[in-house]
């Protein structure tokens, strides 16, 4: 009796211990992690991370393969209007093309030549390629220019020099609806029609043509904004710009014409060359107020004259040879110069009377002039 009672004893102590271990065995492991997170709060953080970048590493694997297979059937020398299946048009095709002057460098008068600093912002839609961003968790992609059709633009009066440096990578961006970004910087020298007829007081009209393909004309939607101050210099103030457009059906291409509008600043004309001359020939017929005994009427008309030659040579060198009609200020300056020539005549011819013997008679013909 005494042995069947110390083995249920034994067995109840063994459910007991055995129990309790249990019931104490999560509560040690909550611990234990939590302590974990305490003295390591980087180590989970870490394996989120890792996780993290193996899913985007698989989602992104797979967004180049879907992107490969988006372009297998893309061609770049189809323009996007065209679509995929059929022969319509896509009427909603919307070519969006900004234009922004952004200094002008120069405007040389000599070589009739504008050269000016231009960006451009050119964006339009591909609706063949549009993928779901959602689910690839890729909503842009940077391509290279020549990866996609993208509208072919060129200057079309550029100057001798045919000058058009690109400021900028070839890249484009493609959004995952479908819409593409272009923007480039342009450096180009055009040709300006340089009419100096009233110099310094001149107002000229410098063109810019835009040239691209007669099929972009019922797409095309322009956009041209100049900032404050951007084409003025220390020459040139920017008056007014106008825009208009036309297509050559004989080459088939669509011209985008700005004209712009500027004012020569006439300050530092009027100071370097007009009021230094005019000081000049107005001190010329002063030569007379000196005595006729020396050479200082000679010495001071000679070098009048020389003075308005050279300011005459610096006044050509600013000028284009092929301006027409003559500068006005080249007619005054040559008036000028005869004048001071007639006064230095005057001068040679009062000396040489002036050194005349009083015993030589007067001749006949001049006495005739005072009887």
């Amino acid at each position: 009796m005494k042995a069947v009672l110390v083995c249920i004893s034994f067995i109840c102590i063994t459910n007991v211990f055995v129990h309790s271990k249990k019931n104490n065995k999560p509560q040690c492991n909550i611990q234990t992690k939590t302590v974990k997170n305490k003295l390591f709060p980087l180590v989970g953080k870490s394996r989120e991370k890792r996780q993290t970048c193996k899913e985007y590493r698989v989602v992104h694997t797979n967004f180049r393969t879907y992107f490969k297979s988006l372009m297998a059937n893309y061609s770049n020398y189809v323009p996007p209007y065209y679509p995929s299946k059929g022969w319509q048009r896509d009427e909603n095709f919307v070519l969006d093309i900004r234009m922004q002057p952004e200094a002008l460098v120069d405007l040389n008068d000599v070589d009739e030549r504008m050269t000016t600093v231009l960006s451009f912002l050119v964006e339009w839609k591909e609706s063949n390629l549009v993928w779901a961003g959602m689910n690839t968790f890729v909503y842009s992609v940077i391509l290279d220019a020549d990866m996609l059709w993208k509208p072919h633009i060129k200057v079309g009066n550029p100057h001798t020099s045919q000058r058009v440096k690109t400021d900028t990578n070839d890249k484009l961006t493609l959004e995952f609806k479908g819409e593409v970004t272009w923007s480039f910087v342009w450096t180009v020298d055009t040709r300006c029609k340089i009419d100096i007829t009233y110099y310094p007081f001149d107002r000229q009209y410098c063109l810019i043509v835009l040239v691209l393909s007669s099929d972009l004309k019922d797409y095309l939607n322009f956009d041209h904004t100049v900032p404050h101050l951007a084409l003025d210099n220390g020459n040139w103030k920017h008056m007014n710009t106008s825009i208009y457009n036309y297509t050559n059906y004989k080459t088939m291409k669509t011209h985008i014409v700005i004209e712009y509008t500027f004012d020569r600043k006439s300050v530092t004309p009027m100071l370097v060359f007009m009021a230094p001359v005019t000081i000049l020939v107005s001190l010329s017929p002063l030569v007379f107020v000196l005595p006729n005994d020396g050479s200082e009427r000679l010495g001071i008309a000679m070098t009048v004259l020389l003075a308005v030659s050279v300011y005459m040579t610096l006044v050509v060198d600013k000028l284009p040879d092929s301006s027409d009609p003559l500068p006005l200020i080249t007619t005054v300056f040559f008036a000028w110069y005869v004048y001071n020539a007639f006064v230095t005549l005057l001068v040679l011819i009062n000396g040489r009377i002036s050194r005349i013997s009083d015993k030589r008679s007067v001749p006949k013909c001049l006495q005739c002039l005072v009887r």
